[in-house]
């Protein structure tokens, strides 16, 4: 896996060995930021890649500008790694990685704290649905924050009104939904 785009282009990423963590491929990736470079200027943002594995998500969005990522993951091999690349790629001051189940997370979070959350959880888990109503709920996102899911061809997204769907795409069984929050923070 490799950063496609940005400052860090062409960095390799690794997944955590003899993890049985699924990659974003670098083809959805490729698609996700396509998707998204319609509707984001990556400069200053705050990211959060939730059940973030190898980190690429985040990654990419900090090799395009994004100001700070907040990476979360439960496995404590996952969350080494992660650290390990940040450091290496010399973005240490620009994440914060934190060790935990995603909707416990969500909970610590306060209303605001992201313009960018990714979340790519295990697609078994079918966790996106959870994430996108924690997020609602909790007000997570800035006005007009996105909300990108990726998941298993078995869960479906049903988004609320406060969601505008921007995109909604499919590559085998992975489906990829990219939704914007439209309401006020309260």
């Amino acid at each position: 896996m490799r950063i496609i785009a940005g400052s860090l282009k062409g960095r390799t990423l690794s997944a955590p060995p003899g993890m049985s963590t699924r990659p974003t491929t670098d083809t959805v990736r490729e698609m996700i930021f396509s998707l998204l470079d319609h509707h984001v200027m990556w400069a200053g943002l705050r990211i959060m890649d939730l059940c973030c594995g190898s980190g690429a998500l985040g990654f990419e969005a900090l090799s395009r500008g994004a100001a700070h990522c907040t990476f979360v993951d439960s496995s404590p091999a996952v969350m080494a790694l992660v650290q390990e690349t940040a450091d290496s790629f010399g973005l240490s001051e620009r994440t914060t990685v934190v060790r935990s189940d995603v909707i416990s997370f969500l909970r610590q979070c306060g209303p605001g704290s992201a313009d960018v959350v990714f979340a790519d959880p295990p697609y078994a888990d079918r966790l996106c649905t959870r994430i996108a109503n924690g997020l609602l709920k909790l007000a997570i996102l800035t006005p007009g924050g996105i909300y990108v899911g990726e998941h298993g061809d078995r869960e479906i997204i049903l988004p609320s009104p406060e969601w505008t769907v921007l995109a909604h795409k499919e590559r085998g069984r992975t489906v990829v939904d990219v939704l914007r929050y439209e309401a006020s923070l309260p």
